[in-house]
């Protein structure tokens, strides 16, 4: 056969507290791990979506602004359709030009001309300059902090022709560096610009071109709000990929090399979407696109999808640390109650240890009402029984030696004794004393049985033989005047009982129960069976006992037995002490008034069948 304890796990190999210990921590921490790893997850998605979501708002919020501010300069561009005077000389100065005259402006005109372009730069604060040309260049400025350093002329520039060729619609410009027109206000000055031919309402004629430029610093404040941190980029593009405005401005201007944005050129004005692309060393990055409307620019937010985890990083390490300290908290009180615990039954193992030794005295003090109170409760209690049952054996066995050495005493020379006897009666017989003959017969017989080498036990029958044997030789004396009923049943007459058991009662009855009586001295013996007992009762109708007399050899009966006996050799007291002795605390003799007159004795021992261990 193969052992099917191979190798055990060190876990069943540890300590109960242990084993606590390590239950406690891992209930703990798999559910703690898995409810952490659930909500970190569903919070982090949450709180991710919450954020891309803010970025699409603000970057809807930062396209319109834009738009707004777009919308705003082309509406600056239309303020000289409504001035007369500047339409009226735009027009005369248009015939100049076709008649072959001078194309340059008179002062009259450029005083009327400039005060429309110092109200058109004044109402808003991020223009730089305000231009209005007549259709071959020649034009009148309003500048801010500085003037022209040379006569500008733009016929020759595509953007001029762009807008003779348009009509009459203003045009937007991306970013770019301020044409040195004029000395710098610092270094990579940049502006964006909105243009529009100046058409005649009542002629429909072309006279003139209106570009303003405005400063970048709107675009600016505008688009770097959007960046929350250094490693984001905000850009705007118009449609053919230029980078018109970048938080990075060394790029303004510059094609953007990335073709993933392509086909989100084709959205339609006020649309949102987003996307990811892969950054730099294989990171992830978010892209946000908002479209605007009136500038046909595309507003583009680049974030590195770590920067959406970055809050998620710090709340995982406070959760982390938390926990940790959670955990040992924990431990620490588990170490507390699971010490608690098995204190108590490591106490109870060094006490079994004693016991073991042999020292049955030992006991554990119970401190609680628990379950390990309880189970020192029942240890102690168990421990009470057997330290009883042991000195009850030790008491059983000295009991027993000394009727050993008593029925030792008894045998001396039982030959001498029967033949000395056996010559009593002979001689008795001879000399015609046949009263003296019959009671040597029946002493004699007496005798054998009590020193009889049969043993123990005897069956019920042969005991009330006896029984009758030794009435009979007590009516020798008292002239026949005791008579003994019996009624048992045969098959209780085969049971058996411990020798010697009956005859003590009747000597008792005898001595005690009839001193006053003459004649009709009666002892009744029956017989029935009470749960497993046989109960054997002796009724005399004698002159019984008082209560307290009655009272205190019931006491003296229920007591523990004693080593040495009872003082009155083979009585009452003795019989009971061998029955308890032999049969345990259930069984032995109990005495009570007899309903009329006398008392009754009933003997209760186990069912026990001849020939039976």
């Amino acid at each position: 056969m193969f052992s099917r304890r191979r190798g055990r796990h060190p876990y069943w190999e540890s300590s109960l507290q242990m084993k606590m210990i390590l239950n406690h921590v891992l209930l703990l921490i798999i559910p703690i791990s898995l409810v952490f790893y659930i909500l970190f997850g569903v919070f982090t998605e949450l709180e991710t979506a919450k954020e891309k979501n803010l970025r699409l708002q603000m970057s809807l919020q930062a396209a319109g602004s834009i738009d707004n501010t777009v919308a705003s300069l082309e509406a600056l561009t239309t303020q000289p359709l409504y001035d007369q005077r500047v339409i009226s000389l735009l027009k005369e100065n248009r015939l100049r030009i076709d008649r072959g005259a001078d194309p340059g402006f008179s002062f009259e005109e450029e005083t009327i001309i400039g005060q429309l372009l110092t109200n058109i730069r004044m109402l808003n604060s991020s223009i730089h300059s305000v231009f209005l040309f007549n259709t071959v260049g020649v034009g009148l400025n309003r500048m801010r902090n500085n003037q022209l350093l040379f006569p500008y002329n733009p016929v020759g520039e595509p953007w001029f022709q762009l807008c003779l060729s348009s009509s009459g619609e203003a045009l937007y410009f991306p970013s770019e560096k301020y044409p040195p027109l004029a000395f710098p206000e610092k270094d990579n000055f940049y502006v964006f610009s909105v243009a529009r031919a100046i058409i005649d309402p009542s002629s429909v004629d072309l006279v003139g071109v209106m570009r303003i430029y405005a400063d970048v610093k709107f675009l600016r404040e505008s688009v770097s709000s959007l960046k929350r941190n250094d490693n984001e980029r905000a850009l705007l593009l118009d449609r053919n990929g230029v980078i018109s405005y970048d938080t990075e401005e060394k790029n303004v201007g510059l094609q953007y090399s990335a073709t993933d944005l392509t086909a989100y050129f084709t959205l339609d004005s006020g649309q949102v979407t987003e996307l990811a692309q892969s950054g730099g060393r294989g990171a992830r990055v978010h892209v946000t696109v908002a479209t605007l409307s009136r500038a046909d620019l595309y507003l583009v937010m680049l974030v590195p999808e770590a920067n959406y985890y970055a809050d998620m990083d710090q709340l995982w390490r406070t959760f982390a640390l938390l926990s940790l300290v959670f955990v040992l908290l924990s431990l620490i009180i588990s170490i507390a109650v699971s010490y608690g615990i098995t204190r108590p039954l490591k106490q109870m193992i060094v006490q079994m240890g004693h016991i073991g030794e042999g020292d049955l005295t030992v006991r554990l003090p119970v401190r609680h009402h628990d379950e390990i109170g309880k189970l020192g409760q029942v240890f102690n209690r168990m421990m009470g029984r057997i330290d009883t049952l042991v000195n009850e054996n030790h008491v059983a066995v000295l009991r027993k030696k000394e009727a050993e050495l008593n029925a030792l005493q008894a045998q001396i020379n039982p030959h001498f004794l029967y033949n000395t006897l056996e010559a009593i009666r002979m001689t008795s017989l001879i000399n015609g004393d046949r009263v003296t003959s019959k009671m040597v017969l029946q002493l004699g017989k007496l005798m054998r049985y009590s020193i009889s080498s049969e043993g123990e036990f005897v069956t019920v029958a042969r005991e009330v033989e006896h029984l009758f044997s030794y009435v009979g030789l007590q009516n020798l004396r008292f002239d026949d005047k005791i008579h003994i009923l019996v009624s048992i049943p045969p098959e209780h007459m085969e049971l058996q009982i411990l020798r010697m058991t009956l005859q003590p009662l009747v000597e008792n009855s005898i001595y005690h129960g009839f001193p006053q009586k003459k004649d009709n001295c009666t002892i009744e013996l029956s017989s029935s069976v009470e749960n497993s007992l046989l109960v054997l009762t002796l009724r005399d109708n004698g002159v019984g006992m008082s209560a307290s007399e009655l009272e205190a050899l019931s006491a003296r009966l229920t007591a523990p037995a004693a080593a040495g006996g009872s003082d009155h050799g083979i009585g009452v007291e003795n019989v009971n002490d061998r029955i308890r002795l032999f049969y345990g605390a259930d069984c032995g003799l109990r005495i009570y008034p007899a309903q009329n007159g006398g008392l009754c004795v009933d003997v209760r021992i186990p069912l026990r069948e001849s020939g039976a261990l």
